[in-house]
């Protein structure tokens, strides 16, 4: 993902960016993603401003998926709520549950990008 030239942002700590290979646009916090609360499954992320919150709920089955690969909840929220962004998803509550379409395209994107990523490089580490 690299900044797109051709679009703007009216929130100041969200960066549109646009993938070179495939053309899919999205957002990313500029200062990245901060889990600001969390409790059992559910996670309150700060991104830019103070007031640049989502929530982020997790099923037992996402923390299992996920945990197989070494993330804490923690850090699984935090890679939702990012991957939200690049989705395109500023605001409300992520939900990554069997239920939903969010965890397995939250989960494709995460196995794209970090594992076959350290499987070229010969390490794998998550976050």
């Amino acid at each position: 993902m690299r900044p797109d030239p051709d679009a703007h942002s009216d929130e100041a700590p969200l960066q549109p960016v646009v993938c070179l290979h495939c053309g899919q646009r999205g957002i990313v916090a500029t200062n990245g993603v901060l889990v600001l609360f969390g409790f059992r499954h559910e996670f309150l992320i700060g991104y830019g401003a103070s007031l640049s919150t989502m929530r982020v709920k997790l099923s037992e089955s996402a923390v299992t998926l996920f945990g197989q690969h070494g993330l804490t909840p923690n850090q699984l929220a935090a890679y939702a709520a990012e991957w939200a962004l690049l989705s395109g998803s500023t605001q409300g509550i992520l939900r990554l549950s069997p239920d939903q379409p969010a965890l397995m395209d939250c989960y494709e994107h995460f196995r794209r990008s970090v594992l076959e990523a350290g499987l070229r490089t010969g390490s794998v580490q998550a976050a």
